[in-house]
């Protein structure tokens, strides 16, 4: 029994692959923008609080993404520049926060997680070049796993602060992104 609660309990490590669909809201009245594509990589662990599982299925933890990059582009219409145009934006932070993993049988565990995600934040487009700061972002999802792959969700959004034109504008990103994960 020991054995087999190590082989369940002892995959701590993760690595993320995933697809998302964010928006991003820009402020000053433009209008909001959704992604045609946004993608990210992340790798982290998972460190448990306690050994054994309480009530033999149900372990609380702490989740520490010590790698998370994530790139999404945007179509701007022609309206809001010359000749439209194309907004990418990057991100590459870490991530950190409270997580609940559930054994409901055999090698199926159910995770929740909510983390947050401390952020540089890189944008580019054509009228306002490199716009770069820190931003606070948070994510919170949920993902099954069996053995060493995971399927899952989750909900990231946050707001960095750029310097445009000698004023600062707060953008919102938002949105979904489903996962593959890998874990060790």
């Amino acid at each position: 029994i020991l054995a087999k609660q190590e082989k369940i309990w002892g995959r701590k490590k993760y690595f993320n692959i995933s697809y998302g669909m964010p928006s991003l809201t820009r402020g000053n009245g433009l209008e909001k923008l959704n992604s045609d594509f946004a993608v990210a990589i992340n790798r982290g662990n998972t460190y448990y609080l306690h050994k054994k599982p309480l009530f033999g299925m149900l372990k609380f933890g702490l989740d520490w993404t010590v790698f998370d990059i994530a790139a999404a582009k945007y179509t701007v219409e022609e309206s809001d520049f010359e000749d439209g145009g194309d907004i990418y934006k990057a991100e590459i932070g870490m991530q950190f926060g409270p997580s609940i993993t559930i054994n409901p049988v055999d090698f199926l565990k159910i995770n929740v997680y909510f983390r947050y995600d401390p952020t540089f934040s890189v944008a580019y487009n054509q009228d306002s070049d490199f716009l770069m700061n820190y931003g606070s972002y948070f994510n919170t999802g949920l993902a099954a796993s069996y053995k060493v792959i995971s399927l899952g969700a989750e909900y990231r959004w946050g707001t960095t602060s750029y310097k445009i034109d000698e004023e600062n504008q707060d953008w919102k990103v938002s949105g979904a992104y489903l996962y593959v994960s890998f874990r060790f």
